[in-house]
């Protein structure tokens, strides 16, 4: 009777909730292992969620991986096409080699479905393309836009979001504007506040996990701030585990703020909703509950993040799964303050007696065309003679001409038809790439400069901290300049192991900012070699 019931709950489960099912009675991890929902009771709702749109912010080691790859398999088993999207091509080869191939080697029942694809050789071999059953998974790093062209699909999983090149995972949501059956994964640890994965969080229902305490029975929404320590002082923290110390030989407990009393931190709970949302499910997974990483561990980490904000980043990222932006990351409204000089800007760009001055220009391109023109004085220092927004071509030559510029820079991307027009008929004029280069690289020919984007940003906040940027009394008249200057937060990129500018507004001045730094830069090289 007991396997007779046994079969039927099984049934149910295919029938009802797919990926639960193949987690039970099949899914081997990549280390051979079953998937086991003791002390991750937390998994089992994401596992039977049946929105088509999900959202995960999480902590490193909380099962999340192994839940992906069920649900890329539930999905193309089905006969429907899957987009796997990775930050890079290098972390997309390693995921499919070491991770998804090793779990398909290990379920025999995945290996099944493989023999079921009317390619088995090629389904088995190749890191970028996958034929299971009916069903065919592409997987795809975010860094070129070549596959992001070519694959039509009915899933699309961005994994790492925030590591991966956003403009690229447009292209990839594209990708599923043909299909009647689209649905949407999104996983990350997340980076700085109000970025990436926390942004697409916030239009969830914003779900959390809360415990309940095996003491008082109430249900605890477990916090590191508010059950495992308290701010005594500033920038200092006690332990609410009072009687822990090093000689105890168990861990920290954390401690039920409802009781004050230990709890279990992997005992049974539910998820609780913040936000209404008619569609799209939202969830948040930190390792207070999700990982068996000892608190001890998590606190060490914290106390010295204290005085390191790189090492503060990883602990709010990869142990709280919250966004956190460093002091000393951003631009501030105090640094750009402290750059204004007692000089205003004339009105409408309208200028004279610049004939006898070395003039540069810096041109970003969107939807409109953000400038900024500088005056270069003998010792290198500058001075801003039209900081603005125009509309076309036309008012590009005209600003030119105005200003008598003998040296511009324009970004070479998006519009690259555009740049191109600008470059091969205004004098002076250099279109800008950003590369992975350790020096700028100048092509006089083709009127082509690459340069490193991060390191050239950093220059400009750089200046800003020396007061070598001025800036003019009605700065704060130009519409979306502080705006601009202060959308990008310097953070270190785990994908590329660099640091790199990121944020998700209008940073338009910023770059305007740096490519007239940049013009300024490539007239002294190229003054220097007489040409």
């Amino acid at each position: 009777m007991d396997q007779i019931s046994l079969s039927k709950k099984n049934q149910f489960l295919k029938n009802n909730y797919s990926r639960l099912w193949l987690a039970i009675n099949h899914h081997r991890t990549h280390r051979n292992k079953p998937i086991t929902f003791n002390k991750h009771l937390y998994l089992k709702k994401i596992y039977i969620d049946k929105s088509d749109y999900i959202v995960i912010i999480k902590s490193t080691q909380c099962g999340i991986s192994e839940y992906a790859i069920v649900y890329v398999v539930d999905f193309t088993s089905l006969g429907y096409s899957a987009f796997y999207v990775l930050p890079t091509d290098p972390i997309k080869n390693r995921f499919v080699q070491n991770r998804f191939d090793r779990s398909v080697i290990f379920t025999p029942y995945y290996q099944s479905l493989l023999r079921e694809a009317p390619d088995v050789n090629k389904a088995a071999s190749s890191v970028s393309l996958k034929h299971i059953s009916g069903g065919t998974v592409a997987f795809a790093g975010s860094n070129t836009p070549t596959p992001f062209a070519e694959f039509p699909a009915d899933i699309l999983i961005v994994d790492e979001y925030d590591l991966c090149d956003l403009s690229h995972v447009i292209m990839g949501e594209e990708r599923l504007s043909h299909s009647d059956f689209r649905h949407e994964l999104y996983i990350s640890n997340p980076t700085i506040t109000d970025y990436g994965i926390e942004s697409l969080f916030k239009d969830t229902n914003q779900q959390e996990w809360e415990n309940k305490c095996c003491n008082c029975g109430k249900y605890v929404r477990m916090d590191f701030f508010k059950n495992v320590v308290r701010e005594i002082d500033v920038a200092t923290y006690a332990l609410l585990d009072t009687e822990w110390d090093e000689s105890c030989g168990r861990d920290i407990h954390v401690i039920c703020d409802k009781c004050n009393k230990p709890m279990d931190r992997f005992s049974d709970g539910e998820w609780v909703e913040n936000n209404f949302s008619y569609r799209k499910s939202g969830y948040h997974i930190h390792k207070l509950f999700s990982s068996n990483a000892a608190i001890i561990d998590i606190v060490d980490r914290f106390n010295r993040g204290l005085s390191n904000d790189e090492i503060m980043q990883r602990v709010y990222n990869a142990d709280f799964g919250r966004g956190y932006t460093a002091p000393g990351a951003k631009i501030t409204s105090e640094l750009l303050n402290n750059c204004i000089k007692d000089f205003h800007l004339p009105p409408n760009g309208n200028n004279t007696n610049v004939s006898d001055k070395l003039v540069v220009m810096g041109i970003d391109v969107g939807t409109r065309l953000h400038v900024r023109i500088n005056e270069v004085k003998p010792d290198h220092s500058r001075i801003p003679l039209y900081i603005g927004i125009v509309n076309n071509y036309d008012d590009i030559v005209e600003l030119h001409r105005n200003f008598n510029v003998k040296l511009g820079v324009i970004d070479a991307q998006p519009e690259t038809r555009f740049s191109k027009k600008v470059v091969a008929t205004l004098s002076g004029m250099f279109m800008c790439f950003y590369g992975d280069v350790k020096r700028d690289i100048i092509d006089p020919k083709y009127r082509i400069i690459t340069v490193d984007r991060t390191s050239s940003l950093d220059a400009i906040k750089e200046m800003l901290i020396l007061h070598t940027i001025n800036l003019p009394k009605n700065v704060a008249s130009i519409p979306e300049y502080y705006s601009h200057m202060q959308s990008l937060t310097r953070v270190y990129n785990e994908a590329s192991g660099k640091y790199r500018w990121i944020g998700d507004n209008p940073d338009h001045f910023f770059h305007a900012e740096n490519y007239a730094l940049i013009a300024q830069r490539l007239m002294i090289m190229l003054m220097g070699r007489g040409k």
